[in-house]
């Protein structure tokens, strides 16, 4: 039960206890929500008056950057560790080796970080907070309902990313986890550096 909020779920609805998926999607949807009403309030409440205090867009947006990522990290931390104190109460042969606990960890880390950076910035484009909903909703269906028809393009959705049970650690024909670090750490720096600069350019210089 814990050790699948964890590793994820496998790409063959079949094999799912949906006791599980509903654990996992309350945790994921948990981190979404809270760092997407940080971000609402901080693009549609709050711009203006922080604007002021840090002088122009660049700054302004590398401070929300590392709020909603340090917002996820901590959030992660917080969800694993209490699905490892969920684990002490499960019988020792469904629990998850160190390697394992430490790599989920990451891959968490990184796979619902990208996530929240993506509805950030769709959110800041947009001006409205449905168009982020509908694309983290698109995200969620394609990576749990689409995992098998869509085994060569479901490794490129972030979401993905943190299905460690679907990487190569679990199954010989799973995505590589080295790949998945690499993209999602891509996407992250090239949002990082590229999204307010593409927002500003269409924009006319106004965000």
């Amino acid at each position: 039960m814990f050790g699948h909020v964890l590793v994820g779920m496998e790409q063959n609805p079949a094999l799912w206890i949906y006791r599980d998926l509903l654990l996992w999607f309350l945790f994921y949807i948990g981190g979404i929500f809270l760092t997407g009403r940080t971000a609402a309030q901080e693009i549609f409440k709050k711009r203006y008056y922080i604007l002021i205090r840090y002088g122009n867009y660049r700054k302004w947006w590398g401070y929300l950057f590392f709020k909603i990522v340090r917002i996820m990290f901590f959030y992660v931390l917080v969800v694993w560790a209490v699905c490892n104190l969920g684990m002490l109460f499960i019988p020792e042969e469904l629990k998850l080796s160190n390697r394992i606990k430490i790599l989920s960890f990451l891959t968490l880390v990184l796979s619902w970080t990208t996530m929240a950076i993506i509805q950030t910035v769709i959110m800041m484009w947009s001006e409205n907070m449905k168009a982020p909903f509908v694309f983290i909703l698109l995200c969620t269906i394609a990576t749990l309902w689409g995992g098998e028809r869509l085994s060569g393009l479901g490794k490129f959705i972030p979401l993905n990313g943190g299905m460690l049970i679907r990487s190569n650690i679990y199954q010989e024909q799973g995505y590589p986890i080295i790949f998945m670090f690499l993209a999602e750490l891509m996407i992250l720096g090239l949002l990082y550096r590229y999204s307010i600069l593409l927002r500003q350019w269409f924009k006319g210089g106004q965000i």
